[in-house]
């Protein structure tokens, strides 16, 4: 249960329960072959992990929005615990303008093997439009970068690896905090802020629908792109309806926040026509979807508790 921990199972079945036995083996034979990347590369990273090929997509994408390398892997010694990945974007004059550590888990490749791997990078909030350089590079267990070797080049040529040209596009930005019918000031954790609320209506219909704006302050910028939870629930707690969501219908993900941006975040919601009468309330919060791990409030809980609505059933 996304609000208890319980753990749910069919009736009469012990958790967990099987659904089935796979066998897996060793491949027979390993054909290495980029099929379906983009780009050939040969790449070697510190004399034991070859890039054979990848692809970046997409090339245009605005701050905050997810960038994907796919790459192939071969893989001669295992790199063993400590080992990431890092990206980093370089602008036009070749200056490093941000960059983070990777998400791929290096420690689980194997020697002797292939590896497709996928690793998405937001486009960093602080980047303004322009073209950007991504640049990718390895990290041994001690800190240091793994040194690169292109082709059959003998010498080390660096440690970083341009991968593609993206086209970043900045947006507008709002800082000023408009008027709403309902404030908050609930922050969660040390980089989101609920100001406050719009609610209409204030009570609800069979059949009817609830439109909700949120108001969202940015205390900092943040790598993440965090999840809006909306939770309507009755009087035992239970869900009766939600929306789940990157804020503004996925346009405007946390990760292209910048801080004391404003935010307005729009989400309607369906009412059932046959709930029972009573009082119902919204619950609102923020999760990480890699993890499922939600931000807290400073004062315990992971999400606010907004206006109580009244339910009456048809006829009444």
């Amino acid at each position: 249960h996304p609000d208890t921990g319980e753990v749910l199972a069919p009736d009469g079945q012990a958790v967990p329960f099987m659904l089935g036995r796979v066998a897996i083996a060793e491949p027979l034979q390993q054909v290495v072959d980029p099929v379906g990347l983009e780009r050939e590369a040969h790449v070697l990273f510190g004399g034991a992990l070859r890039l054979v090929g990848y692809s970046v997509y997409p090339d245009t994408a605005m701050v905050g929005q997810g960038v994907t390398v796919e790459s192939l892997w071969q893989v001669a010694d295992a790199p063993g615990e400590g080992h990431v990945s890092q990206v980093r974007w370089a602008d036009s004059a070749g200056v490093m303008r941000k960059q983070s550590v990777g998400s791929s888990p290096l420690s689980s490749w194997r020697a002797g093997t292939l590896v497709r791997d996928w690793l998405t990078v937001n486009v960093p909030a602080e980047l303004e439009t322009g073209r950007y350089a991504l640049q990718l590079g390895l990290v041994g267990a001690d800190g240091r970068p793994l040194e690169i070797y292109r082709g059959w080049w003998p010498f080390p040529t660096g440690t970083w690896l341009q991968l593609a040209e993206i086209e970043v596009l900045d947006r507008p930005r709002r800082f000023e905090v408009p008027a709403f019918a309902f404030p908050m000031h609930a922050q969660f954790s040390d980089c989101i802020e609920l100001l406050g609320y719009d609610l209409d209506p204030l009570h609800l219909e069979p059949g009817g629908r609830l439109s909700l704006t949120l108001h969202w302050k940015a205390l900092r910028t943040m790598d993440t792109s965090y999840t809006v939870f909306i939770h309507l629930v009755d009087g035992h707690n239970q869900i009766r309806t939600q929306r789940d969501g990157i804020p503004a219908n996925g346009t405007l993900p946390t990760s292209g926040w910048v801080a004391e941006e404003v935010i307005a975040d729009h989400y309607e919601l369906e009412v059932g026509h046959d709930w029972p009468a009573g009082q119902y309330a919204l619950l609102v919060g923020l999760y990480d979807a890699s993890t499922g791990a939600r931000l807290p409030l400073p004062s315990g809980g992971d999400c606010v508790r907004l206006a109580a609505l009244e339910y009456r059933a048809a006829g009444q």
